[in-house]
C-alpha cells in the first residue's frame, strides 16, 4: 500500500527511488501552506539554523511530521560567539520539537545516539547518491588533480585552504600538480580566493551545472575536505562514486561513521593537525606517480564503498521508515 509524502526536501534520485517503493511526494516550500493531515506523512528538512519557524511553532497537527536536522547537533571546535550562542540555542528547539510529537531525523549517528538519549521518537537515515549520475571513473587526468568542492566558508576549513594548504602543496609539488575549487563565488569567505588568483596551477570555478560539477570531479584523484564540523559531508559521498580519493579530517557523518571502517580511514586525520593533513596528499600523490595500479584499485574500491550508498539501496531505508512512521500515526488516530 502506498502512502502520499509532502516534503520540501528534494533530489532526483530520493524522489524516483521512493515512487517505486510507494510512497509518493509532493513538492511543498512550507508546512503553512498545508495541513499535515491532508497527507500520511510530512518530511521537513531544516538545512540550516534556527531549527523551528513560525509555523513549527504555533501549529498544533504536527504528529504525523518528521523534522529532518540537515545541520548539525552542535558545532565541534567552537571559537566564535555565533558557535557558542548555536550550541545554547539548539537543545530547547530539540526539545520544542519533541513536545509536539515530532520525529526527529538525523543524517549522522553521533547526533542520533546524543538525541536518542533523551528521546525516542528519533530516526537515523543517511544520506544517498545517484550513481546513474555520479559514476565511477578510473580514467584519471594527466596531471594530478586535487578538488576542493565546498562553498567558501569558515567550517568548510577554506582559509585553513588557502592559507596553508595550497601553499604547501604547490611548494613540494610545484608543476606537478592541478588544484580545482569548484563553488568560489558562493560562500562569505569567497574573498580568499583573491590571493590565489592568477596561479596557473589553479583553476576557480563559480556555481556550476551539476552535469559539468560530475566531468569535473570525476577526471580528480583526490578530494580534500578540510571541514572543521558537519552533519553529513555528502560531497564526501559523490567523490567516492566517481573514484576519488578523499583525503579528511575526522568529523561527524560520512567520515566518521563510514570511511573511518574502511581501508580509505589512513587518510582520516584529527583536527586541527595540517601537517598530518598534507601528508596523506603526499601520500597519495606518491602512490599515484610510483603504483598507478594500486591507485587505481583504490579508486575502484572507492567507487564500491558509494554503491553501497546509491539512492536505490538508502531509499529502501528512507521509505521503509516513512512507511512505519505513517502506519504509526494511523493507528493513533484511529485508537484515539
Amino acid at each position: 500500500m502506498g502512502i502520499k509524502l509532502a516534503t520540501n526536501w528534494f533530489d532526483k534520485g530520493f524522489v524516483r527511488v521512493l515512487g517505486k517503493r510507494g510512497v509518493y511526494v509532493v513538492s511543498i516550500r512550507s508546512i503553512t501552506e498545508i495541513d499535515p493531515e491532508d497527507f500520511d506523512l510530512v518530511y521537513y528538512a531544516r538545512v540550516v539554523p534556527p531549527l523551528l519557524d513560525k509555523s513549527v511553532i504555533t501549529s498544533r497537527k504536527l504528529r504525523n511530521v518528521i523534522y529532518g536536522l540537515h545541520s548539525p547537533l552542535n558545532i565541534e571546535y567552537s571559537v566564535r560567539p555565533s558557535h557558542y550562542l548555536y550550541n545554547l540555542v539548539i537543545p530547547p528547539q530539540i526539545y520544542a520539537l519533541f513536545t509536539r510529537g515530532i520525529t526527529l531525523h538525523t543524517l549522522n549517528l553521533d547526533d542520533y545516539r546524543s538525541l536518542g538519549v533523551f528521546y525516542s521518537k528519533v530516526v537515523y537515515m543517511p544520506l544517498g547518491v545517484d550513481t546513474e549520475l555520479f559514476r565511477c571513473s578510473i580514467s584519471k587526468a594527466d596531471t594530478f588533480t586535487i578538488i576542493y568542492a565546498s562553498r567558501p566558508s569558515w567550517h568548510k576549513g577554506t582559509d585553513l585552504l588557502v592559507n596553508i594548504i595550497i601553499p604547501m602543496i604547490l611548494k613540494v609539488l610545484g608543476h606537478e600538480v592541478k588544484i580545482v575549487i569548484t563553488d568560489a563565488t558562493s560562500g562569505h569567505l569567497s574573498y580568499l580566493y583573491d590571493r590565489i588568483k592568477g596561479i596557473s596551477q589553479i583553476e576557480l570555478y563559480g556555481y556550476l551545472p551539476i552535469e559539468k560539477f560530475v566531468k569535473l570531479l570525476s577526471k580528480a584523484h583526490i578530494l580534500l575536505f578540510p571541514s572543521r564540523y558537519e552533519s553529513f559531508g555528502r560531497v564526501v559521498l559523490d567523490a567516492l562514486a566517481c573514484g576519488v580519493i578523499p583525503v579528511a579530517f575526522n568529523v561527524r557523518g560520512f567520515v566518521r561513521d563510514v570511511i573511518l571502517k574502511t581501508k580509505l580511514s589512513r587518510y582520516v586525520v584529527d583536527y586541527p593537525s595540517l601537517t598530518a593533513f598534507i601528508i596523506k596528499i603526499l601520500e597519495l600523490y606518491k602512490l599515484w606517480t610510483q603504483s598507478p595500479d594500486k591507485f587505481s584499485t583504490l579508486s575502484t574500491y572507492a567507487c564500491n564503498i558509494a554503491k553501497q550508498y546509491n539512492w536505490d539501496n538508502v531509499g529502501a531505508l528512507w521509505a521503509t521508515v516513512f512507511k512505519r512512521i505513517a502506519s504509526e500515526h494511523l493507528l493513533n488516530v484511529t485508537s484515539s
